[in-house]
């Protein structure tokens, strides 16, 4: 089948069999989408089934709570041309340990883990590393702070959007290294926002600098 974009959202009921045979049939699916509890009607070894998907980049498994750490390992080994990936608002069962698998995800650029409750510093800065990465949301991460910002933004040479609103540990310093690392982009470069509502900045503690960060 030509099928290349395919969006389930919300659909409850799909078997593990019939997601298999989707699979199977559809190899051609770059972006695919399944959130909103999806996944509660199968195993999360049902995932294993996206490795008949070889050229998928982009995935959407948010707001599925049956989501857990050996669900992002299952990703990371099935999906090898993964460019975007949203587990947001997977609840409690995704932790460090999960999100760190995600490092074998070498062509990843956009990742959205907000509202994921058991997720710290030390997982971004571990997939700082990969240098990759454009776009972060990490939104109402209670977890995340000033650690988390500079590592994506010293390490991850071509950010362009980092949201952290609602991360309360997230300060000044944010700030500051975002304003570093866009001084030394070339002027035809690209710019970085940075989404802080909700977090602990606030503008006066800053003063303008002549290159923006929004």
């Amino acid at each position: 089948m030509r099928l290349t974009e395919l969006y389930i959202n919300g659909c409850h009921l799909i078997a593990a069999h019939s997601f298999e045979m989707l699979c199977q049939n559809c190899p051609n699916i770059v972006r695919l989408d399944m959130g909103n509890r999806v996944l509660n009607s199968m195993t999360v070894n049902s995932l294993s089934y996206l490795q008949h998907l070889s050229k998928l980049e982009s995935l959407n498994l948010s707001q599925n709570s049956s989501m857990n750490d050996d669900a992002t390992r299952i990703i990371s080994q099935s999906c090898s041309q993964l460019k975007s990936l949203d587990i947001s608002a997977c609840g409690a069962h995704v932790t460090d340990v999960g999100l760190k698998y995600l490092k074998n995800c070498i062509n990843l650029t956009k990742l959205d883990v907000s509202y994921l409750e058991n997720i710290s510093d030390d997982s971004f800065q571990a997939l700082a590393t990969l240098g990759s990465l454009e776009e972060v949301f990490c939104k109402g991460m209670m977890s995340i702070s000033d650690a988390t910002c500079v590592s994506l933004i010293n390490l991850c040479s071509g950010l362009v959007k980092l949201d952290v609103s609602g991360c309360l540990e997230v300060t000044v310093k944010s700030v500051q290294a975002a304003l570093v690392e866009v001084q030394g982009r070339p002027d035809t470069g690209p710019r970085l926002e940075l989404v802080l509502g909700g977090t602990s900045f606030a503008p006066m503690q800053l003063e303008r600098d002549r290159k923006s960060v929004v």
